[in-house]
């Protein structure tokens, strides 16, 4: 039978939405970290190791000094030593050392990409190889086993809980009602405002853009060659696939670059600005039918031409 003051798992789920509801902010001015500072690999570096251990040294501090973040705050709820006493420095830390762990193994693979000016999460630079793996692995078996452990028990301890020697507990209600409310109104509001409502701009953006009667399978039929604009076509990083970049002349005598899938295409000069490719710092022409263009800093993707 499992002791009322031991079922909190419900309410350490909440405690945690709340948790990082509070360090939204960060990963939402990340990409314009990322931007500004990416000609500064080294700063880019120390931004990633912050931002990757921020809420880690938040949840270490708080335990040790209170036993509760805000968002256990919010849901009285309390960490404590198995006897009921205070955390030590050691056992707040030892709750965050595996995900810690974690970070610095991924900090070994990642690192060296980072120098180089490459954002590891950004999707144009996953790689789906060993280390994307062991990452992915890793970190998704330690959150099923700490679910799975803390649902096993009759004190609803996880994992973490095990190597602190802690246990979390109900309190009284010393946080004031006023403080639950506003916490926990808070989360829905950022989730509207960092999350759904960028969305939805990026959806009508989309939206506006896109050519649903052209995709990569009939856009040939559309590209017609002129001697004038030797670039004119549809290219690919493999011409097996499905997605490209149709090329074609635009009205300012330059070029339009827009991407299709086998579905749809963005309309000229929404994917990107028109360009003349040969005078643009983004692109470089190796030959007739072989460009590269510029994602980040100097890490380029080479496209073939997979039409005539």
């Amino acid at each position: 039978m499992i002791e009322q003051r031991f079922k909190t798992f419900w309410r350490r789920v909440w405690a945690g939405i709340i948790d990082g509801t509070v360090f939204w902010l960060l990963f939402y001015k990340s990409n314009w970290v990322w931007t500004t500072l990416k000609d500064h690999p080294v700063l880019l570096l120390f931004w990633f190791i912050f931002s990757s251990t921020a809420f880690h040294f938040y949840s270490i501090v708080f335990h040790r000094l209170y036993g509760q973040t805000l968002g256990k705050m919010a849901v009285n709820v309390k960490v404590v030593d198995v006897s009921g006493d205070r955390l030590s420095v050691s056992q707040a830390f030892r709750r965050d050392m595996v995900p810690l762990l974690f970070f610095v193994l991924s900090l070994i693979f990642d690192g060296p990409k980072i120098l180089h000016g490459i954002y590891p999460q950004n999707p144009a630079f996953i790689k789906l190889d060993f280390a994307f793996f062991l990452t992915l692995f890793t970190g998704i078996g330690w959150s099923f086993a700490e679910v799975i452990t803390m649902l096993t028990n009759n004190r609803r301890r996880a994992i973490h809980d095990y190597i602190a020697g802690s246990v979390v507990v109900k309190t009284e209600k010393i946080v004031s009602a006023k403080w639950t409310w506003v916490a926990s109104v808070a989360v829905p509001i950022c989730f509207v405002f960092f999350f759904i409502m960028p969305s939805y701009k990026i959806y009508l953006q989309k939206k506006e853009s896109i050519d649903h009667s052209k995709n990569s399978l009939n856009i040939a039929a559309f590209l017609k060659p002129d001697e004038s604009y030797p670039f004119i076509g549809l290219w690919k990083k493999d011409c097996k696939d499905r997605v490209g970049l149709a090329i074609d002349k635009a009205a300012d005598g330059k070029y339009s670059v827009s991407r299709c899938t086998s579905f749809d295409c963005y309309k000229p000069g929404t994917y990107m600005p028109n360009t003349t490719l040969i005078d643009d710092q983004k692109f470089r022409v190796i030959d007739k039918n072989t460009i590269e263009i510029d994602i980040i800093g100097d890490y380029y993707w080479r496209y073939y031409r997979c039409t005539p």
